[in-house]
């Protein structure tokens, strides 16, 4: 048999303060209204340009033969329309303040500005981007 313990009146356990709003309403301060929080933006580009998120993989280049010996920098794999690739050629053409044309189903930058081309593909939408040499 081992020892037993002396009996002692429970106590209560301590109340809880509970949250802050919780305590300013018993205090009588009306608590603040809790908002959504704001979202961000989907894509904050140009609205004139199409959405590329459905262009697939991307690809990026530089080049020099057949330009005159200047290097440029070659967006291919967007699989757009004609109208299309002219929009994305003028975007680029604001964006970047450098000459960008449409070569059949490229679109062609003047300049080695890969660096460049790539975060605005990026936040027109485009997910694959593959940057080559």
């Amino acid at each position: 048999m081992g020892r037993s313990r002396p009996t002692t009146p429970e106590t209560p356990p301590p109340a809880r303060l509970g949250t802050l709003g919780d305590l300013l309403q018993r205090q009588g301060v009306a608590a603040p209204v809790e908002r959504p929080a704001p979202t961000a933006p989907a894509r904050t580009a140009d609205p004139d340009v199409p959405d590329l998120a459905g262009c697939g993989k991307i690809t990026l280049r530089r080049e020099r033969k057949g330009h005159g010996g200047k290097t440029v920098t070659v967006v291919a794999g967007l699989r757009l329309d004609a109208r299309r690739l002219e929009r994305i050629a003028r975007g680029l053409r604001r964006a970047l303040g450098a000459g960008a044309a449409v070569d059949g189903d490229l679109v062609v930058v003047q300049g080695d500005l890969m660096a460049r081309v790539q975060p605005w593909l990026t936040a027109h939408g485009a997910r694959r981007i593959v940057a080559g040499n």
